[in-house]
């Protein structure tokens, strides 16, 4: 069955160019770094399946919906039992700058996972689809502690974790991501464990958004190294905010999206920005290898 009134995921458009060496297969590769060298990452291969889903869906070629289905079933495939009840995509490398080591998972893998693999559902029902986006989201009914992906800022509130570290990472962009999967699960099976986990999620961004917020510019994360956003991410913050005030009807966030977005039209905004930066890698030279 052909479906193409596919909705949005996200608006990539200048962001990224998804131009990523592909193996054999025609999934695509990332490499963090020199030391790991070519990867699989749950995260690239499902940002650029639902990147090829909607350019199909616009419009695009059949090879489009192909690879988009390739990248589908890499994910079904390669979903494994984790920790015990649990199903994920598996990190078997380690990364130097956080510090995870394998083997570890992502919410933000998990998350994107899940909105590619209920995207395909609507084309192809019969492919059980569905039966592993929901494998996918066990993660989320767990902690960090536990295997899981779901941890807890020091005021309660409850946070996806793009990367299981100690001290935690709180990355801004990797926990929107989680949650755009786990609000798609909420729509697409009704499940009332993920309808929750969106509530919660909405409030902690409402709750402390300021934590992100340096008054010129945005973080990256909220770990110890204290990164500012690069001009990428912050745009990046900016696209998921609002689309995130736009999905739960909430005009605070959408306010908050609109104080990052008059950041960038600010020159003293940029120059702090940019000496910031140019501190930061001088302050964190040799924890990239």
């Amino acid at each position: 069955m052909t479906v193409r009134n596919l909705e949005p995921y996200f608006d990539w458009a200048g962001l990224d160019g998804f131009a990523y060496p592909l193996d054999p297969q025609g999934i695509p590769l990332a490499r963090f770094n020199r030391k790991i060298g070519w990867q699989h990452n749950p995260i690239t291969i499902a940002q650029y399946g639902l990147y090829r889903l909607h350019k199909w869906a616009d419009g695009g070629a059949d090879e489009d919906r192909a690879a988009a289905l390739r990248c589908g079933l890499w994910l079904k495939q390669n979903l494994a039992p984790w920790r015990e009840g649990q199903f994920a995509w598996i990190y078997r490398y380690d990364l130097s700058f956080y510090g995870p080591r394998a083997p570890w998972i992502s919410a933000m893998a998990q998350g994107e996972g899940i909105s590619l693999l209920l995207r395909l559902a609507k084309m192809q029902p019969e492919q059980e689809w569905t039966a592993a986006a929901c494998q996918a989201f066990t993660p989320f009914l767990h902690t960090v502690e536990h295997g899981g992906v779901v941890d807890r800022l020091d005021s309660g509130d409850v946070i996806f974790e793009e990367y299981p570290t100690q001290p935690s990472s709180h990355v801004l962009n990797g926990f929107i991501f989680a949650l755009f999967g786990v609000f798609d699960l909420a729509r697409h099976t009704e499940d009332q464990s993920a309808q929750a986990l969106c509530r919660q999620a909405i409030q902690t961004l409402q709750h402390n958004w300021q934590r992100w917020d340096t008054g010129f510019w945005t973080r990256y994360d909220l770990h110890p190294t204290g990164r500012l956003a690069s001009p990428m991410y912050h745009e990046l913050h900016i696209r998921l905010l609002q689309q995130t005030a736009e999905m739960f009807n909430a005009a605070d966030l959408s306010a908050v999206a609109a104080r990052w977005r008059a950041m960038q039209k600010k020159p003293g905004c940029w120059m702090r920005m940019g000496g910031g930066k140019a501190f930061e890698k001088i302050r964190l030279l040799g924890r990239r290898q």
